[in-house]
């Protein structure tokens, strides 16, 4: 088996040498980072789209709340990934969960709800095993997903091929759900373009970032045919489309002079404006940074409300409490925070308090697609191999354990969500 060379995060650099690879070298930033100025809002540190190029229509996605359906009976699942024992369990509609096992080395470290791949009217799973260089389709059924993988792609060895997935809606614009897959160490990203009748066997387009141990780590997208891929080494994140299969860059946004270390972004809509916004953090930023989509491009970065840190996860907000502005969900450590949107960005954060055995590696937002729908968050804790379910009070303001799911021992379940 080829390992990949950089781990993509502490925590997949943790579950590496449980594998039979190497242990990985970090930074020592990487545990002690060092504080670095905030971003100037007056500095010139965007390159908006060429000129000529018409700017990206306004972001319906991030309208969206975040339903996985993979059973097509109008209730959000999800799935919870355990790379250690190389599994995941899909759990629909509150049922039992349905368990997917596989060989593939750390199967199960990333996920993502990708939707109808294939044509067949179902949303898709995919299921990163970076330990094997692989991405593994699965096909929303009714009762849940079928339980063997409809197709597996592999990448180059030793890439790290499956570190990170990224659900990007119609990217290409041929009219199907496609995937973005980003290999840490191979410092690439790669489109699996959707198609009917049969799911993605082959890599559509690649694109090479720079020698950036850092490179695909977090991948989002605004929505409206870009994605974003951090470039944390150079401090950084480029903005992309993909037409005729390739790769394109529409702008590159510098958000620190230096290297940000373990980046975490999320895209939402902030402002209500109904464009897409950028919220990026990481242990060298000195809070949240936030960039907001204008009509031209991209807003300078600022700093904004909201504590961060190596470690910081953040949830891609959607519209909560149905006001029009989108909330976004941060935890770091055993805290957890949600930040309600308003018209002049983001309020500031509103504590979550609930007790916690751990550190939060993984969150997720559901939300019941009926107007006034119950609202869940899932904070997974691998490191105590568990999943707390937390049920969201009407107003926001505060949670309720309701319970909490609970994986094999070392297993590391809840690495992903």
């Amino acid at each position: 088996m080829r390992c990949p060379l950089v781990a993509p995060s502490l925590l997949l650099a943790a579950l590496l040498p449980l594998t039979g690879c190497a242990p990985i070298d970090l930074d020592p930033i990487a545990l002690t980072p060092d504080p670095a100025p905030a971003p100037s809002p007056s500095s010139p540190r965007v390159l908006l789209p060429p000129p000529g190029s018409s700017p990206a229509a306004p972001s319906d996605l991030v309208r969206r709340p975040d339903r996985a359906d993979l059973s097509g009976d109008g209730l959000p699942d999800f799935a919870v990934g355990a790379p250690r024992r190389g599994r995941v369990a899909v759990y629909v509609s509150s049922a039992r969960p349905l368990t997917l096992d596989s060989p593939l080395s750390l199967f199960g470290a990333s996920l993502a709800y990708v939707g109808d791949l294939d044509g067949d009217g179902f949303s898709d799973l995919a299921v990163g095993a970076p330990g094997s260089d692989a991405v593994a389709l699965f096909a929303g059924a009714p009762g849940g997903v079928d339980p063997v993988p409809r197709s597996v792609l592999r990448g180059e060895p030793g890439s790290g091929f499956g570190a990170t997935l990224a659900a990007v809606g119609d990217l290409d614009g041929d009219g199907r759900d496609d995937l973005v897959v980003g290999s840490v160490a191979g410092h690439r990203v790669s489109l699996l373009r959707g198609q009917s009748g049969a799911m993605p066997s082959r890599i559509s387009a690649e694109l090479e970032g720079p020698a950036d141990e850092g490179f695909a780590t977090a991948i989002t997208s605004l929505g409206d045919g870009r994605v974003v891929v951090a470039l944390p080494g150079e401090g950084s994140l480029l903005v992309l489309t993909a037409r005729e299969g390739a790769f394109q860059q529409r702008a590159r946004i510098l958000v620190a002079d230096t290297r940000i270390v373990d980046i975490g972004m999320a895209a939402l809509d902030a402002d209500g404006d109904g464009r897409a916004d950028l919220a990026v953090t990481g242990g060298s930023l000195p809070g949240i940074v936030w960039i907001h989509g204008t009509a031209e491009g991209f807003s300078s970065p600022v700093a904004g409300p909201g504590g961060s840190g190596a470690g910081t996860v953040l949830a891609n907000g959607t519209d909560l409490d149905g006001d029009g502005d989108d909330e976004l969900l941060l935890a770091s450590g055993a805290g957890l925070w949600m930040l309600p949107g308003d018209r002049a960005g983001m309020s500031s954060p509103v504590p979550w308090s609930v007790p916690s055995s751990g550190s939060t590696a993984a969150l997720r937002v559901l939300r019941d697609a009926s107007p006034g729908g119950r609202v869940t968050a899932l904070r997974g804790i691998p490191g105590e191999d568990a999943v707390e379910v937390l049920r969201v009070d009407r107003d926001l303001r505060s949670v309720s354990q309701v319970e909490a799911l609970r994986g094999d021992t070392g297993s590391a379940f809840g690495a992903a969500l």
